[in-house]
């Protein structure tokens, strides 16, 4: 009787390890939404190309696709694992609705600097649906809360002693993401993480110099090659 306890919680244990390797790996495969990432098709080009290039009849071009995706977000259902996030997730997709609406209405009006607000709106509410579902550490966000106004207001608006006021605490931010304790998920990715967080400190030791020459095409360059490296961070907690 005892060597068959002893059988049978063995082999609850075998199954319980099993069902917990097979939910592992479900959400390792399950880990995207796929009408989120279809509308980052054409948000990419909203926000990197007509934005920055302040072209508002590219802008307003986009208006038809970006109701037909975003509809499909609205509707789409989280994978099971993502149940937790749910009432995040939801309130997320009704302030995204609203941005949406709002360009929408931009682009039907004739004011280009509402259009442009309306676009960067609907580009923040995109980018908050992806992190309810793919946070990224506390370090790596702080980074990039300055990266965004260096790279979407100082630059293009050639706020070069600005940019000479910030680099310095951007280094900063960018040694504080090398020193990241890495959660249990994303333990595969140690070495690329720290190869990716390293390189971007030395985008922003590069940055530092460059600024110093007031060249407005270096400091252009060397920003976009930080900013480069540091989408190879945000990456790794995709």
């Amino acid at each position: 009787m005892k060597n068959l306890l002893s059988f049978f919680i063995v082999l609850t244990f075998l199954f319980s390890s099993i069902a917990f390797a097979q939910d592992e790996k479900t959400t390792e495969a399950e880990v995207n939404v796929p009408e989120l990432n279809d509308f980052h098709d054409i948000i990419y080009p909203i926000w990197h190309t007509y934005y920055p290039e302040k072209d508002y009849a590219g802008l307003r071009g986009t208006l038809e696709e970006v109701n037909t995706r975003a509809e499909k977000v609205y509707s789409a259902k989280l994978p099971g694992f993502y149940q937790e996030k749910m009432d995040k997730w939801n309130k997320g997709v009704e302030k995204f609705r609203g941005a949406v609406n709002s360009f929408a209405a931009a682009v039907k009006g004739a004011d280009d600097e509402a259009l442009l607000k309306a676009a960067e709106t609907m580009h923040a509410e995109y980018e908050v649906l992806v992190r309810v579902l793919h946070p990224v550490p506390k370090h790596v966000e702080n980074f990039h809360k300055m990266l965004y106004v260096i790279y979407h207001d100082i630059t293009p608006n050639e706020k070069w002693e600005d940019l000479k006021g910030v680099v310095t605490g951007l280094k900063t931010r960018a040694d504080s993401i090398t020193v990241i304790k890495l959660s249990k998920r994303f333990e595969s990715k140690k070495e690329a993480f720290n190869a990716a967080a390293n390189e971007l400190v030395s985008a922003c030791e590069t940055l530092i110099k460059v600024v110093q020459t007031n060249e407005p095409k270096a400091m252009k360059d060397a920003v976009e090659f930080m900013h480069t490296k540091y989408l190879g961070v945000e990456k790794i907690f995709d």
